[in-house]
């Protein structure tokens, strides 16, 4: 043995096919890229997402980090705690006489989470109505404008108790 190394052609052949391989991922990954970031085509402007999927997903989705509630007693929101079932502890704090100031740090995570899902171009709105259609909650921005750029998605939730509440969920365009 002399400790050279010699050139072996399935070597050189295999990582032939690797170069390859990759350029042509990157290739096809630059296009798909290229077209998630094309801007829209016609003067209107739709979510990328349904609202109603939106919704589902919100509703699903974790809270995303610890939050500290002083209910009259300090009252700790999980992490993994699922915005619905912090939504029915909202709720049953609020009808129970608790006031909505007491919640805002779980409102303001909760509008947070809605803009990251809806996007910077759109403005939004989370709104609880009790049995009598009565507003309980809103959280986000109030929006007003043209119909014709708002969309919006409801879904009825549970309450622990067995109250039957619809949530709404409204996305309007920003205007410029």
């Amino acid at each position: 043995m002399s400790g050279r190394c010699r050139a072996d052609r399935q070597g050189q052949l295999a990582t032939l096919d690797a170069i390859v391989f990759f350029s042509a991922a990157i290739l096809v990954s630059s296009v798909l890229l290229s077209y998630g970031l094309e801007a829209p085509q016609s003067a209107e402007i739709r979510p990328t997402r349904d609202p109603a999927n939106l919704l589902e997903v919100f509703l699903r989705a974790s809270v995303g980090v610890d939050i500290i509630l002083d209910l009259g007693e300090r009252a700790v929101i999980r992490s993994n705690e699922q915005i619905g079932e912090c939504l029915n502890i909202e709720l049953r704090g609020l009808s129970e006489g608790l006031p909505i100031k007491a919640f805002l740090p779980l409102n303001q995570q909760l509008s947070d989470t809605l803009q990251r899902l809806c996007g910077l171009s759109f403005h939004h709105q989370l709104v609880v109505l009790d049995p009598t259609s009565e507003e309980v909650l809103a959280i986000g921005m109030d929006i007003d404008g043209d119909a014709r750029n708002t969309f919006a998605s409801s879904m009825d939730i549970l309450d622990v108790d067995g109250t039957d509440y619809l949530v709404m969920l409204v996305i309007s365009t920003c205007v410029s």
